[in-house]
């Protein structure tokens, strides 16, 4: 189950070149973390956007409206 932030995370990480083990030890969780919030299967909690923007080198503001469009089709998928 893809979602947007985590493709949007993949995306920035491989192009910087960085394995999710690189990540993963940089923000200070287990590469199956990470590896579990880019294939969707858990969100990434909101304490570690700032870190997580600056090793990708992205906009906050450009991985805040990923997370965003993930949890809007969430809430229209229950609405409905």
């Amino acid at each position: 189950m893809a979602t947007v932030t985590g493709d949007f995370i993949r995306e920035h990480r491989e192009k910087r070149e960085l394995s999710q083990q690189m990540v993963s030890d940089y923000m200070g969780f287990t590469n199956v973390f990470l590896a579990r919030v880019e294939l969707g299967l858990v969100s990434l909690p909101a304490r570690h956007v700032d870190k997580l923007t600056r090793i990708l080198n992205v906009e906050k503001e450009d991985l805040l409206n990923a997370m965003k469009k993930d949890l809007s089709e969430r809430l229209d998928k229950r609405a409905k």
